[in-house]
């Protein structure tokens, strides 16, 4: 993956407004709905299942623990299961967006709209 560093804005006549509201929007989601990722049942609510896309019905799973056999010895995890999404199942394509899983995704994804978006939309316009 290629991490832009930054970019020549010099010829840039506006101030990036969409740009920025898409950054602080996913940084809205990440701390406040979703707890610093914490929160595993909105995420699991709003996250994107390819089942749910294709049959428009909403798939809920219970939470279960699992064992994992490995050479060191058996593990067990917990797996969340789906809740149940408040928004129509095609409109996870949207939310699923902004569900970042971890900061490391979400410093990357502002990171590298705030360098590359606004080069890229005046690129574009012309």
């Amino acid at each position: 993956m290629v991490f832009p560093v930054g970019d020549d804005n010099s010829d840039r006549r506006t101030f990036p407004f969409v740009t920025i509201a898409l950054i602080a929007a996913n940084v809205f989601v990440f701390v406040v709905l979703q707890g610093m990722g914490a929160n595993e049942a909105f995420t699991m609510a709003y996250v994107q299942v390819p089942k749910e896309i294709l049959t428009g019905q909403d798939i809920v799973t219970e939470p279960s623990l699992k064992t994992i056999h490995t050479p060191q010895g058996d593990i067990q995890i917990t797996d969340p299961g789906l809740m149940q999404t408040p928004v129509p199942p095609w409109m996870t394509l949207f939310t699923a967006i902004l569900c970042t899983a971890a900061s490391c995704i979400c410093s990357a994804t502002c990171g590298f709209c705030g360098s590359s978006a606004t080069t890229s939309k005046t690129t574009w316009a012309t």
